[in-house]
């Protein structure tokens, strides 16, 4: 279960980074990747 979502989670950032990288944002893009990063801690350190 936890997989399933792991790899919808990641479909929807990918299409958030290629639509970011169209926009040609780079800061967005690291704001969203840093924000990304700490969702994905929480999410392994509350399930592990």
């Amino acid at each position: 279960m936890s997989l399933f979502i792991n790899i919808f989670m990641l479909a929807h950032l990918s299409s958030d980074i290629r639509m970011f990288v169209l926009l040609g944002n780079p800061i967005t893009l690291r704001s969203l990747l840093i924000s990304s990063l700490f969702f994905s801690v929480n999410h392994w350190s509350r399930y592990q």
